[in-house]
């Protein structure tokens, strides 16, 4: 009996690693998406992508807002993804693919707008940083 109560209240080895492991990533993850996640840097020629969480079924739609300002990469098409395409009204991901075209360093600004043509205005905006070599 006293062996039964003993498995139950120490983990196997194997899970306690595991669920250590996935605490400590977890960490660095949440970080990552303030200082690095929003840096690309790419070499001149290379194509790169950016993904963007959104849902067309609500009208909702992402723009590059700075594209005329942007020398060192273009657009080379954009399409969207739904995560569940059976299931109508579920959200997606824009995946925006781009070149790098010359070296240098701009910033890539998207809004994320409103469907009402009065306004509404952004909803959300992205700026990543663009390193191209």
């Amino acid at each position: 009996m006293m062996r039964r109560i003993r498995k139950q209240l120490n983990p196997a080895p194997g899970r306690l690693s595991i669920l250590l492991l996935a605490s400590f990533l977890a960490i660095p993850v949440g970080c990552d998406r303030e200082n690095n996640e929003d840096l690309i840097e790419a070499a001149v020629g290379d194509p790169f992508v950016i993904e963007l969480a959104a849902n067309w079924s609500t009208g909702y739609h992402w723009s590059w807002t700075n594209k005329d300002e942007v020398t060192i990469a273009d657009t080379t098409g954009m399409e969207y993804v739904a995560d569940d395409p059976g299931l109508g009204g579920t959200a997606g991901r824009e995946i925006w693919t781009f070149s790098a075209l010359k070296k240098g360093e701009e910033a890539l600004q998207f809004r994320y707008l409103s469907p009402d043509p009065a306004g509404g205005g952004a909803e959300e905006t992205r700026e990543f940083t663009l390193i191209v070599h």
